[in-house]
């Protein structure tokens, strides 16, 4: 029930939805003679498009996202796994076409593969069914293709294909995995989408170092402006969404904590000389 109401809200957050459902409702309000209603709708819609267009807001909303969880300068000597969540493979088209196709995150994929070579011992795990009922082929099956053709060997990674959403992300992969204590597990994943990960991840008893991908804010005053407004309002839904998904989380239970911090006991510890254990 709650997976429902979340595809529910989802829609309703997102601002290209929101814009044509406000535009029809003026439109059917025109048609009824509601002039002055409608008129104040689309009035507010232009307003709304011209600012969002004009001013940085897509930023605003992301940004205190994508920096709440650092890019680690260094990692421990030795990790158990690598995880990396779901979410950016394009399950459609990959159907269609028979290609491997990405929607967007190539970050997650690239900063895995390129951890896999710097540690060896350490299994890749990737978390990730997705949510098209029209698409047969897993968000899962697709980033095994790629990682394999990254050079990842295919005997390292362990694919978790039942998860829908990002509670069940973290709960069907640690099942899967069973972590230890003291063990050094990385979590990849776009940098807007850590924050609510991680939080999963301590409610969950999982110690994790957060490492934060493919960035789509800049930090304020960077004189970078972004000016396709089709992207400024796909990341501010996608901002929308986590702000939204952080605070559910939460009511429902879910997370310790609103807006989670690094743990200190996350701190990397380098050993002069490591022995690592292969862990697949």
């Amino acid at each position: 029930m709650l997976s429902v109401v979340d595809k529910f809200f989802n829609v309703l957050v997102r601002p290209a939805d929101a814009a044509l459902g406000v535009l029809v409702l003026a439109i059917m309000l025109l048609a009824l003679g509601r002039r002055r209603l409608a008129t104040a709708m689309l009035a507010g819609l232009a307003v709304a498009g011209l600012s969002l267009y004009l001013l940085p807001i897509d930023d605003w909303a992301l940004y205190p996202l994508e920096v709440r969880f650092a890019k680690p300068a260094s990692l421990p000597a030795c990790i158990r796994g690598i995880l990396i969540l779901g979410g950016g493979q394009d399950r459609r088209a990959t159907t269609a076409w028979g290609e491997p196709t990405l929607l967007g995150d190539f970050g997650s994929l690239l900063e895995a593969a390129r951890l896999a070579k710097l540690h060896p011992e350490a299994m890749i795990v990737f978390s990730g069914y997705g949510t098209d009922p029209r698409a047969m082929v897993t968000e899962a099956a697709i980033a095994r293709q790629i990682l394999a053709a990254m050079g990842v060997a295919p005997g390292r990674i362990r694919l978790e294909d039942r998860s829908r959403d990002t509670w069940q992300n973290l709960v069907y992969s640690k099942l899967m995995v069973s972590p230890r204590p003291g063990e050094s597990w990385v979590l990849v994943g776009a940098a807007f989408h850590i924050p609510r990960s991680i939080a999963i991840a301590q409610h969950l008893g999982w110690t994790m170092l957060a490492d934060p991908t493919s960035y789509l804010s800049v930090p304020p005053g960077s004189g970078l402006p972004q000016v396709d407004l089709v992207r400024k309002l796909d990341h501010l839904g996608l901002a929308f969404h986590e702000w939204l998904g952080l605070l559910a989380y939460r009511l429902e239970g879910r997370t310790e904590t609103l807006f989670p911090r690094p743990e200190a006991s996350l701190s990397p510890r380098k050993s002069e000389s490591p022995q690592c254990l292969r862990a697949f």
